[in-house]
């Protein structure tokens, strides 16, 4: 698995790609929200699309094992659900920024024409 170590707003993290099998849900997921559907998608074009299952279900994908955070000392914490639900209270841009972030190093070949940026302000260049 190919990992990316990713600094943002005063936290890092490690994201790991998924394996092809939680690839192909999270693919499939993506599509049913309207994504490579040929028209011109915006990310904000999406969020409106999104449900509190689709959330937990990306959440559940992304994040965990697949998503860890550097703790004071040094140490690699998965960002399991108790883990993600104090480290984003009251960070809800954070937290949408993370799940963008995620799919983009998951999915950059697809996404390429998305402009995430509008929603992240990561550069889908680099």
């Amino acid at each position: 698995m190919s990992e990316e170590q990713y600094e943002f707003g005063g936290s890092t993290y490690l994201i790991t790609k998924l394996p092809l099998g939680e690839s192909k849900e999270t693919l499939l997921r993506l599509m049913q929200l309207g994504l490579f559907s040929g028209e011109d998608t915006t990310m904000q074009q999406v969020l409106t699309k999104l449900r509190m299952q689709d959330l937990d279900f990306f959440e559940g994908k992304l994040f965990g094992k697949n998503l860890q955070l550097m703790n004071d000392n040094g140490a690699w914490v998965p960002l399991g659900k108790p883990v993600a639900n104090n480290h984003f209270d009251g960070r809800v841009g954070t937290y949408f920024h993370m799940i963008a972030r995620c799919l983009l190093v998951n999915f950059s070949d697809f996404l390429a024409e998305l402009r995430i940026e509008d929603l992240t302000g990561i550069d889908t260049e680099a």
